[in-house]
C-alpha cells in the first residue's frame, strides 16, 4: 500500500512539475496575435491539400480491380523503412485519423489520393502519430481528440480535461507552447464574418472549429458529443473525375490509391510495376486526400482492429430491425441495443473491436507465454461488454519468423461445432423447412442409413440398425454413439473397437477420400466419411465427444437450409455480427507441434471443407472474440436469448459439466460459464464467456500443445474476474507433455535437488532459433545454466535449462578448440567463467558450446583428454582448491574423449564408467557420504556398453534422480520424464542437471 501512495503522489508531482515548465515556457513565448493576419490565423495547422496530389491519370480507375492483392502485413518490415515489396499488387487496412472537422464521413463513394504531410503543425502531428505507433497503452480515441483539438486551433493554455494531459504525455514543452498562442480566440468578429462567410464549406468547418474549441475549454464532453461536432450529417458528395479506384503516383515511383471506411480505417492498395525494382512503404503520416475540401486522413502503420469502420460509442451492442430507429434506440420490431426493441435482436457495435490495452493483463499474457513455451498467440478480453485488452504477440511459424498480427487468421478448430449448433437453433426458432432438433437425422441425409458388419474374428455378421434412430439433438450434445476420428469410449488401444455383444467386437470404418473444390462443403461426401461404420453405444446412452457428429448435423443443416450450411452461416451469423475475416479454414495455416521427444516443429495445417461443421472455420482473433460475445448476448436469436445452453438438448458430460448445440458450460447464477476450445493440429483455439455480465475472452494459439484454459485463469485472476473462481494461482511452468506430444527413441536422465525457485526447460529448438530464444528469455530475466545439443533427422536441435534469480550467463557455440580456449580467456577478462561444456560434430569437425557465467571465481577448462587423464587433472585440480562441476564425453575413433570445467570450491568426487545398472547404489553410497549429484553423463564403451560418468559436490540437501524408486533407477522416456520434472518441481525440488541421451549419440 505504501509503494502505491508513493507511486502515486510521484505521478501527480511529475504531471504538475511537467506542466509548469509548460506554462512558463508558453510565458515567455512573445504575444503576438496583434501582428498575425486573418490568413495566418485561418491557415490549417495542416495545409496538406488537393494542390499537393500528383493528378496525371495513369490508369483507368478499374485497372487492377481483378489482380491477386497480397497482404501489406504479411511481407518483411524494417524500422524507418516500411515494407519491404517486390513488383505486384499489395492490399493493406490501417488504422488512420480525421484531421479536418465540420465535414463528412469518408465513403466508398469518394476518392482519396495520396500527399505528404505539410503545414506549420506537420512536425507535431508527426510526432503525435509515431508517439501512438509506439506506446500501446494509447487508444485511437484519445489521439483523435488530440488531433482534433490541434487542428481547431485550441489554445492548449486554456484547455481542460483528459485531453490537456495527453498532450502533455507526448509532446514537448516547446510544441506545446506553439499550441497555445495564435489561436482564433482573438480574431475580430468582423473578420471572422469575412472569412466565415466566403463559401459554405468553409462556413461548416470554422463553426465546427468553433464548436471544438468551446469544448475543449469545458473540458466535459464525451467522445460522441466532439465527433458529432466534428462530423456533418449526411453523405459526401461525388466530384466528378476523381473517384474511389483513381491511383495516384507515390513519390517513390509506385502507384498508390486509397478506400477509407469512416475515418478510423482505410484500405491501402499499391501497385509496383517491374520498373520500379523493390521499393519500401512506409504508411505513417501520410494523408489520403479528396478533391475537395472534404475529410482528410492522415494515416499510421498500424492495422486496422478487425476491419472496423469508425469508433463510435454507444451500447454494448448496436442493432437494427425494420424500423429500428437509431443505435441503441430501438423500434416497434428491430434495433437498439440488445432487448431494445420488441422482437429485435441487435448485432455487435462496430466499436467493440477498438484498440485496447491493459499493461497488468499484457504481463500476465507474456509471462504465461515464457511459462509454456508458446511461440505466438492472439488475444481479445472484455469485460462488462466492452474490450480490454486487444493484442497481438509473437510469430505464427517460429522458424520462418512469420508475426502473428491482429489481422492473422488462425484456424478455429473444434470452436466451429458451436457455428454448427447456432445455425440448428435458428432454423428451428425460424421454422425453416420444418426443421426440428428432435428429428431422426436420416429425414434430411439420404446416405445415413443402416450399416452391415463382420466383427474382428470374422465370424459374425450382423446389421447395426442403430444409426437410423439418431436424432440431431443427440449429434448437438454428443449422445449420438458415432465414433470420434475412428475412436470410441473403450480405453485404450481398444477404443478403436465398438462392443456389440458379449464376445463381438466392430472395428469403426473410416474412409478419408474426401475431395471438392477449395471453400466448398459437399455434405454427402462428408458424411460418406464414416457412415460405413457401426457406432459405439446406443443413442441417447453415454457421452462421447464426436467431431463426426457434427459433420452429421451439418448435413442436416445443409438439406434444410435454402441454400445449403454454408450460405446459411455465411448470411445468418459472420454477415449478421460483421466477421469479415470468417471463412472456411485454408492452408498452409501454420503453426506448431511437439510431436516427439519434444522436438520443436513448424508444419502447415490441413484443408478442413470435410470437416467443416465439426471443426473448419478460421478467423483473425477480432472475429472470433465478436462471436464469443454475440453469443453470450443472444445476438443470433429472435427470442430466447440462452437457447444454447438453457434447454432440453443438454447432456451431462459428468459431475456439473454440461454440453449442447457446441458448447460446454458449468457453474451457477454469477459463476456460470460457457466455453469451448479448439485444437487444429498445429494450432489451438479457445473461447469462454460469462452471460450475466457479457464478460469473456478469446485466444488464438500457432501452437498445438498451448494450454489455453490455464491461461484464462491467470487472465481473469488479474482482472479480478469471478475472484471465487480465480484467486491465489501461482504462476509456475507448465512442463508436462500436452496434446501431441509422445515418446520417440531418445532416452532421459535429471538430477533435481531442494533449492528455492523454479527453471524453465526448452526442449527441440532448431540452432537459429534456440538462440534468439535464449536471448528474449534472457531479457526476461531468465539464464541459461545448463545446454544439450544432438542431431535429429540431419538437423541440429537444442535443448536447455534456464532459472531466474543466478548470475547472468552468456552462451556461445561453433567454436574450435582453438576458439573454445580463447573465448573462455577473454570472457575471463570480463568476469565470465565457464560452467558448462558441450561438444558435437559440425559436417565432420569436433565442435564446442560453453555456458559462461558471471563470477569471481577462479576457473579452469582441460579439454580433449583422455580417461585416465582426466582422472589426474582432477587430482591435481582438488589440490588447488578446484571441484569439478561438468564433464563432457564424445568418442575419437574407438577411444572416448573427455572436457571437464572446475571453479573454485569445496572438494568434489567423481566416478568414471560406472555400470548403469549399479549407479544408482553408488548415488545411494554417496549420499551416506554426505555428496549430492552435480553432473552426471551417459556415454558409450566399445560402440555397445552404456557407462555412466557421475561428480558429486558436498551436501545433505534432498535429491531426486530420473526413475528413482525404492531400490533401483532408470532413464526415461521423454513423457515420463517431463511428468517426474512436473511432480519434483512441485514437490520443491529444482533441476540441476539435464541429459538427453540421443540415438544419434555418434553424430
Amino acid at each position: 500500500m505504501k509503494k502505491c501512495i508513493l507511486f502515486l503522489i510521484g505521478f501527480i508531482f511529475i504531471s504538475v512539475a511537467s506542466e509548469a515548465q509548460i506554462l512558463d515556457k508558453i510565458k515567455k513565448v512573445k504575444n503576438t496575435i496583434a501582428g498575425i493576419t486573418v490568413e495566418k490565423l485561418s491557415a490549417d495547422p495542416v495545409s496538406t491539400s488537393f494542390k499537393d496530389v500528383d493528378k496525371t491519370r495513369y490508369f483507368e480507375d478499374d485497372f487492377g480491380n481483378d489482380a491477386d492483392f497480397l497482404d501489406l502485413h504479411n511481407q518483411p518490415y524494417v524500422e524507418g523503412e516500411g515494407f519491404l515489396l517486390q513488383p505486384g499488387f499489395y492490399e493493406g487496412r490501417f488504422q488512420s485519423f480525421c484531421i479536418k472537422a465540420g465535414t463528412y464521413m469518408p465513403t466508398t463513394g469518394r476518392g482519396r489520393f495520396y500527399a505528404p504531410l505539410k503545414g506549420p503543425k506537420a512536425d507535431i502531428i508527426a510526432t503525435i502519430i509515431e508517439a501512438y505507433e509506439q506506446d500501446s497503452g494509447l487508444t485511437q480515441k484519445e489521439v483523435q481528440l488530440l488531433l482534433w483539438a490541434i487542428i481547431a486551433k485550441t489554445d492548449f493554455n486554456k484547455m481542460n480535461g483528459p485531453v490537456k494531459l495527453t498532450a502533455i504525455r507526448l509532446l514537448s514543452a516547446e510544441q506545446i507552447a506553439r499550441l497555445s498562442k495564435g489561436s482564433f480566440d482573438n480574431l475580430a468578429r468582423k473578420e471572422m464574418k469575412k472569412l466565415a462567410y466566403s463559401s459554405n464549406a468553409v462556413r461548416a468547418i470554422v463553426e465546427a472549429e468553433n464548436n471544438l474549441r468551446a469544448s475543449y475549454y469545458r473540458g466535459v464532453s464525451t467522445y460522441e458529443d466532439y465527433e458529432n461536432i466534428a462530423m456533418l450529417p449526411g453523405e459526401e458528395p461525388l466530384v466528378p473525375e476523381f473517384g474511389p479506384g483513381r491511383w495516384t503516383k507515390h513519390p517513390d515511383g509506385f502507384f498508390i490509391r486509397y478506400y477509407p471506411s469512416g475515418y478510423s480505417t482505410t484500405k491501402t492498395q499499391i501497385y509496383v510495376p517491374t520498373s520500379v525494382g523493390n521499393p519500401s512503404f512506409n504508411p505513417t503520416n501520410a494523408i489520403a486526400v479528396p478533391a475537395d475540401r472534404g475529410q482528410r486522413l492522415i494515416q499510421t502503420g498500424l492495422p486496422s482492429i478487425g476491419g472496423q469502420p469508425n469508433m463510435g460509442g454507444g451500447g454494448p451492442m448496436s442493432g437494427s430491425g425494420s424500423s429500428g430507429g437509431t443505435a441503441g434506440g430501438g423500434g416497434n420490431s428491430g434495433g437498439g441495443t440488445v432487448g431494445g426493441g420488441a422482437t429485435g435482436s441487435g448485432t455487435v457495435p462496430q466499436s467493440f473491436c477498438n484498440p485496447a490495452f491493459d499493461a497488468g493483463v499484457d504481463k500476465v499474457i507474456k509471462e504465461q507465454m515464457i511459462l509454456q513455451d508458446l511461440p505466438g498467440l492472439a488475444v481479445a478480453v472484455y469485460k462488462n461488454g466492452k474490450m480490454v485488452h486487444l493484442k497481438a504477440y509473437g510469430y505464427r511459424d517460429l522458424y520462418e519468423e512469420i508475426p502473428i498480427n491482429l489481422n492473422t487468421t488462425m484456424e478455429w478448430a473444434s470452436i466451429s461445432k458451436s457455428i454448427t449448433g447456432v445455425a440448428a437453433a435458428q432454423l428451428e426458432e425460424k421454422g425453416i423447412s420444418g426443421y426440428k432438433v428432435s428429428h431422426y437425422a436420416n429425414r434430411y441425409v439420404d446416405n445415413w442409413k443402416n450399416v452391415t458388419y463382420t466383427d474382428t474374428s470374422g465370424n459374425v455378421e450382423g446389421v447395426d440398425a442403430r444409426l437410423t434412430s439418431i436424432t440431431i439433438d443427440q449429434l448437438l450434445n454428443n449422445t449420438s454413439g458415432i465414433q470420434h476420428y475412428g475412436k470410441g469410449t473403450r480405453a485404450g488401444a481398444n477404443n478403436k473397437y465398438a462392443k456389440l455383444g458379449r464376445d463381438t467386437y466392430v472395428q469403426f470404418i473410416e474412409e478419408k477420400e474426401y475431395s471438392s473444390p477449395p471453400g466448398v462443403f459437399d455434405a454427402k461426401k462428408a458424411v460418406s466419411v464414416f457412415n460405413k461404420s457401426v457406432i459405439d453405444f446406443n443413442p441417447g446412452s453415454k457421452w462421447h465427444y464426436s467431431s463426426y457428429g457434427f459433420v452429421l448435423a451439418g448435413a442436416t443443416i445443409d438439406k434444410a437450409a435454402p441454400n445449403g450450411y454454408v450460405d446459411w452461416v455465411q448470411k445468418n451469423i459472420a454477415d449478421k455480427i460483421g466477421m469479415q475475416s470468417f471463412s472456411i479454414a485454408e492452408p498452409p495455416g501454420w503453426g506448431h507441434k511437439k510431436t516427439y521427444d519434444g522436438m520443436l516443429t513448424s508444419h502447415q495445417s490441413n484443408r478442413a471443407e470435410w470437416t467443416l461443421p465439426g471443426g473448419g472455420y478460421q478467423s483473425n482473433i477480432c472475429d472470433l472474440a465478436k462471436y464469443t460475445y454475440a453469443l453470450s448476448t443472444g445476438v443470433f436469436f429472435d427470442g430466447q436469448k440462452d437457447q444454447l445452453w438453457n434447454n432440453s438438448v443438454t447432456a451431462s458430460v459428468g459431475g456439473s459439466l454440461s454440453y449442447s448445440y457446441g458448447l460446454y458450460f458449468r457453474g451457477t447464477g454469477n459463476n456460470f460459464r460457457v466455453y469451448h476450445g479448439g485444437h487444429g493440429g498445429n494450432s489451438r483455439s479457445y473461447m469462454q464467456f460469462f452471460p450475466t455480465d457479457s464478460t469473456g475472452i478469446a485466444l488464438m494459439a500457432p501452437a498445438e500443445y498451448a494450454n489455453l484454459p490455464e491461461l484464462t485463469k491467470y487472465i481473469f485472476q488479474e482482472l479480478n474476474v469471478r475472484p471465487t473462481l480465480y484467486s491465489g494461482l501461482t504462476p509456475t511452468p507448465y512442463d508436462k507433455c500436452e496434446r501431441g506430444m509422445t515418446d520417440g527413441s531418445d532416452l532421459f536422465y535429471g538430477v533435481w535437488r531442494r533449492r528455492d525457485g523454479d527453471v524453465l526447460i526448452r526442449t527441440g529448438y532448431e540452432t537459429a532459433a534456440f538462440f534468439k530464444e535464449i536471448e528474449r528469455l534472457q531479457d526476461s530475466g531468465y539464464n541459461c545454466v545448463d545446454v544439450e545439443t544432438y542431431m535429429n533427422e540431419g538437423k541440429r536441435y537444442w535443448d536447455a535449462v534456464l532459472k531466474k534469480g543466478v548470475p547472468k550467463t552468456k552462451l556461445v557455440y561453433n567454436l574450435s578448440r582453438g576458439l573454445l580456449e580463447t573465448t573462455t580467456n577473454g570472457l575471463k577478462q570480463e568476469g565470465f567463467i565457464l560452467r558448462d561444456v558441450e561438444s558435437y560434430l559440425d559436417n565432420g569437425n569436433r565442435k564446442w558450446a560453453g555456458v559462461y557465467s558471471k563470477e569471481n571465481k577462479k576457473s579452469q577448462l582441460m579439454n580433449v583428454m583422455q580417461t585416465q587423464e582426466l582422472r589426474n587433472e582432477h587430482d591435481r585440480a582438488l589440490s588447488n582448491g578446484l571441484q569439478i562441476v561438468d564433464i563432457e564425453c564424445y568418442p575419437n575413433g574407438n577411444l572416448l574423449d573427455w572436457s571437464g570445467v572446475w571453479v573454485k570450491g569445496p572438494p568434489s568426487k567423481m566416478e568414471l564408467n560406472i555400470d548403469p545398472t549399479t549407479f544408482y547404489d553408488k548415488v545411494r553410497s554417496m549420499r551416506g557420504q554426505g555428496y549430492r549429484l552435480v553432473d552426471v553423463e551417459y556415454y558409450m564403451l566399445n560402440n555397445q556398453d552404456w557407462r555412466v560418468g557421475a561428480v558429486w559436490e558436498q551436501g545433505a540437501y534432498k535429491e531426486f534422480i530420473t526413475g528413482e524408486t525404492g531400490d533401483s533407477a532408470s532413464m526415461q522416456k521423454f513423457c515420463d520424464h517431463m511428468e517426474t520434472h512436473y511432480d519434483q518441481s512441485r514437490a520443491g525440488l529444482e533441476l540441476v542437471d539435464w541429459e538427453r541421451i540421443d540415438v544419434e549419440w555418434f553424430d
